[in-house]
């Protein structure tokens, strides 16, 4: 049977009865940490793969992902994503890189350059779009 659970506000997250499955140390464990949610409600799995194969088996009914990388993985396990549904979207988080402080400034005014070029001839966008499905 399918369970019907949908959050509407950082609050339902929180009363959630149920666990969470995680991947260790991921952004989906700190965005849930973030909103104030209890981390013994936390079933942790080492990585993607383990932590769709759990969700498949019903060792949680939910888990904090990305929803697109999610079905993503659950292709490459042979799960079909048409059964899952996004049941609750974070506000979106700015994401960046993240340098050795000694790194050369020329080397990042390079990859800076690039990823702007990217960004300002759609280039960026539409390697979303084919990667990432809404």
């Amino acid at each position: 049977m399918q369970k019907k659970i949908k959050f509407g506000s950082i609050e339902d997250l929180k009363k959630y009865d149920g666990k969470y499955g995680v991947v260790r140390g991921d952004l989906g464990e700190g965005l849930l940490l973030e909103a104030g949610v209890n981390a013994a409600k936390f079933d942790k799995a080492a990585n993607s793969i383990s932590l769709i194969k759990k969700l498949d088996i019903g060792r949680y009914d939910v888990i904090s992902y990305s929803f697109a990388t999610a079905s993503t993985k659950m292709k490459e396990a042979g799960i079909d994503p048409s059964t899952y549904e996004a049941i609750y979207s974070f506000p979106p988080k700015q994401m960046g890189y993240a340098f050795y402080h000694n790194t050369d400034d020329a080397i990042l005014k390079k990859l800076q350059d690039t990823l702007d070029a990217l960004h300002s001839d759609g280039t960026a966008e539409s390697i979303r779009k084919k990667y990432i499905k809404k």
